[in-house]
């Protein structure tokens, strides 16, 4: 197990001579495709992934943006405030038989140096949406996580579980993911039902999956949801489980390309929340 945590800290400075093996990839999510704007209003990762037999070793950076429910909200409305999270983060992913695990570790700021007004306020500039108060968001705060997570696959059916631990989220979660279609595309499992990096498996021949999800979360901590977005309002208690279901489609283009589209909603994770959140997540990955 030591030998893991080395390893996982010294993806932070890779420099891989597996070169041709090393390839690129974007995940972006979003709710624009809802017309929602609020709550995980956007994420986007950007990474690096380099192969070492069994072992893939990952590292790169993470922005997520999480709003209040501006087209709803009026004051006495109770509601999250908005912030943004920026961090580096470095994965180790092991396929065993009979498994794929993951340790991710996430170092970073929460707060206003990760410049979430600033990245919407230039998005609201080409799509219009409502004005958002940033004066209501916390001081910067140093963000620390680590998450793990283990993968089971039986027949069509991939089994997930693991935990997230760090001074802004603490959860463990469990959930599963069904998946038809040929050939490499039936393993690249989904990034939302693992809740850490997920980069597909390498392909030698072109292929598609289509999938369905489902999990739960048991939440010991999540800072995000905790100032209330009215200045007058008490503080708000994240709920302490929150499901989620995600429909999907993978396409997989030889060694050149993959493509994974997914969609995905949470239930309630405060009491105020108006309703369910839906979201978006497009994932490219490209070989470099």
């Amino acid at each position: 197990m030591r030998g893991q945590w080395l390893a996982l800290l010294a993806a932070l400075g890779l420099a891989t001579d597996a070169a041709a093996q090393a390839r690129w990839y974007v995940q972006v999510d979003n709710d624009a495709v809802f017309a929602t704007d609020r709550w995980y209003s956007s994420g986007m990762r950007l990474a690096r992934v380099a192969e070492d037999g069994p072992v893939q070793l990952e590292w790169g950076l993470l922005h997520e943006i999480y709003t209040p429910e501006a087209k709803h909200w009026r004051p006495g409305v109770d509601d999250r405030a908005p912030t943004a999270r920026l961090l580096a983060y470095a994965a180790r992913h092991r396929q065993c038989e009979g498994f794929l695990e993951t340790l991710e570790l996430d170092l970073g700021v929460r707060g206003p140096a990760a410049g979430g007004r600033q990245i919407l306020r230039a998005v609201h500039e080409i799509i219009d949406a409502r004005e958002i108060d940033w004066s209501r968001q916390e001081s910067d705060r140093l963000d620390v996580q680590l998450a793990v997570v283990r993968s089971h696959p039986l027949a069509a059916i991939h089994f997930h579980y693991g935990a997230v631990a760090g001074n802004t989220n603490a959860f463990v979660h469990g959930g599963v993911e069904w998946r038809i279609g040929t050939g490499p595309a039936l393993a690249a499992l989904s990034p939302a039902m693992r809740y850490a990096a997920t980069p597909p498996p390498s392909a030698s021949i072109s292929s598609w999956s289509v999938f369905a999800g489902a999990s739960v979360r048991a939440v010991a901590r999540n800072a995000l949801i905790r100032r209330n977005y009215d200045p007058s309002g008490p503080e708000l208690e994240p709920r302490r489980a929150v499901a989620r279901a995600a429909l999907g489609f993978v396409w997989m283009h030889d060694d050149d390309l993959t493509a994974t589209l997914t969609v995905a909603t949470d239930t309630r994770e405060f009491a105020a929340q108006r309703t369910a959140h839906r979201f978006w997540a497009l994932t490219v990955h490209v070989p470099f």
